[in-house]
């Protein structure tokens, strides 16, 4: 009877554990992609509207249309990606099919821009079930991760704040329940979620990989040119990671990793010169601007709003992103850890862990205090991934360490 008991519990937990995944991923997307599901195929409204802008658009098409290169121009690998299946997937309706209306090609860009956000979601699952030995420990991290992302944890503690028995004014209290509402529910764009997998993965690559030095300058070029698609601020994650992980591991510099930034340079060239055959380019269009090179460089560089004066608020926002990133990495490391013993982390994950880590919080950190627009809740989304993995990590191998302890001195004393 036993053994059927047993049985019939496996099933059921791992059944009840994916529910509250599913349900935990919707509650996450909906929470944090409200102008994309009001407005499913008129992404145009994002960039503000004009006379011929009124077509059923994806938030893709926005990205590889952009005229304003500072903010999208440098992005469009995962643009150019889904657009491309949207643009097949309609195409392939059409011939078996009725003319496509524009319900039909609404419904195609939601479910592609979901299955874009749920594969950022899943090459994290995957990452942290091979970095923690378990898809036990991947379930929970990835929820963990989702749960922060969503907005509430950061919500609840800013209406304590801002609610507690201090003299404020109601100017103060205003900004800050503000702040709170725009880093917990702000829209995230569809690049913003390649930092939910390039964290893990990075990390991932650092584990696996026995020999960068095998690696040839190549083929780092290559990696370097394909991730600086995606996202600019990728390529420097991964550079500075490797340098100073094979820099604690092996003590040891290999030059051949400045072919990620000679891939990433040759991207940023061909996007640039690629703005010259944008909206921008147009005199005729209200967004005409310098379209050369050096034009486009210096625009990329200088514009939006300074945050001169802004420092101490920014610095106040990012505490509070890592301490509920924090707080909920370890509940959850210590929720996980009390069901089953976890294996203890080799040194070689726990430094690429680390490493990586403190790129990531370096380089978000850093990119407030250039003189862009501030965007904290949705730019620090690296930081939150970076965190949580490492709270998750640290609290995992603390347990493993502290079970061998009470292991081993059970076993002297029989």
């Amino acid at each position: 009877m036993s053994f059927l008991t047993s049985e019939i519990k496996k099933p059921l937990y791992w059944c009840l554990a994916w529910i509250f995944t599913f349900i935990n991923f919707v509650t996450f997307i909906v929470s944090r992609s409200e102008f994309w599901l009001t407005h499913p195929g008129q992404a145009w409204l994002a960039a503000s509207s004009t006379e011929d802008r009124t077509y059923l658009a994806s938030e893709f098409e926005r990205n590889l249309s952009c005229y304003f290169p500072a903010i999208c121009i440098f992005r469009s690998g995962g643009a150019l990606v889904s657009q491309s299946l949207i643009w097949l997937s309609t195409t392939t309706v059409n011939f078996v099919a009725v003319e496509v209306n524009d319900e039909q090609k609404t419904f195609i860009i939601l479910l592609v821009g979901l299955m874009w956000r749920a594969l950022c979601v899943v090459l994290f699952l995957i990452s942290a079930t091979k970095l923690f030995g378990g898809l036990r420990f991947g379930l929970a991290i990835t929820n963990c991760l989702m749960f922060v992302l969503g907005g509430l944890p950061l919500w609840t503690v800013g209406k304590i704040l801002v609610n507690l028995p201090i003299d404020l004014s109601d100017e103060i209290i205003a900004r800050a329940s503000d702040a709170f509402f725009f880093m917990s529910f702000q829209n995230l764009i569809f690049y913003d979620y390649g930092f939910i997998a390039i964290v893990p993965l990075t990390i991932l690559a650092l584990v696996k990989i026995d020999d960068i030095s095998k690696l040839s300058i190549g083929s780092l070029f290559l990696i370097g040119f394909l991730t600086a698609a995606f996202y600019e601020a990728f390529v420097p994650i991964i550079f500075l990671s490797a340098f100073i992980f094979l820099w604690r591991n092996q003590r040891k510099i290999y030059f051949s990793l400045v072919g990620l930034i000679l891939g990433q340079l040759v991207w940023t060239i061909l996007g640039a010169l690629g703005v010259r055959f944008t909206e921008a380019s147009d005199p005729n269009s209200q967004f005409f601007t310098d379209t050369s090179l050096l034009g486009i460089v210096r625009g990329s560089i200088s514009t939006g709003a300074s945050t001169d004066g802004s420092w101490i608020s920014i610095a106040i926002q990012l505490c509070f992103i890592c301490v509920v990133a924090v707080t909920t990495g370890v509940l959850g490391s210590v929720f996980t850890g009390k069901s089953r013993s976890s294996p203890i982390m080799t040194e070689k994950t726990y430094c690429a862990v680390t490493t990586t880590t403190y790129v990531t919080a370096i380089l978000i950190v850093g990119s407030f205090l250039r003189p862009v627009y501030l965007e904290t809740g949705r730019q620090s989304i690296g930081l939150t991934v970076a965190v949580v993995i490492y709270s998750f990590a640290v609290t995992q191998n603390f347990l493993a360490k502290a079970q061998a302890k009470r292991l081993a001195a059970s076993t002297n004393s029989v």
